[in-house]
């Protein structure tokens, strides 16, 4: 799957997956996932015009991120964090959008 793909359906396949992403192991990954929860300070509306910008120039993603202090993993728990609740959910996808249309 390319980039590109991901990026573009990670909000809509990251939803059905948001309740299973609430259970833990004993091993100790639900604290590791806290902790780098804990590290994204983004609003939903932040979250999906960044989205939007790493939909649009798949090649600069590494470069995207890194200006945002973001590594994948923190972003794709970020972007599950939005996708556990419809409000957030709907607030992301709006602000995608919106980036989306503005730079066209």
């Amino acid at each position: 799957m390319t980039l590109r793909r991901l990026v573009l359906l990670a909000p809509i396949l990251l939803l059905p997956l948001a309740g299973a992403a609430c259970s833990t192991s004993e091993d100790g990954a639900g604290v590791a996932a806290a902790e780098t929860e804990a590290a994204v300070d983004l609003s939903p509306e932040e979250l999906g015009r960044l989205g939007a910008r790493l939909h649009e120039r798949p090649d600069e993603a590494e470069q995207i991120l890194a200006a945002t202090d973001l590594t994948w993993e923190q972003l794709e728990a970020a972007i599950r964090d939005v996708a556990e609740d419809a409000e957030t959910a709907k607030r992301y996808a709006e602000a995608f959008r919106a980036e989306l249309a503005a730079s066209t």
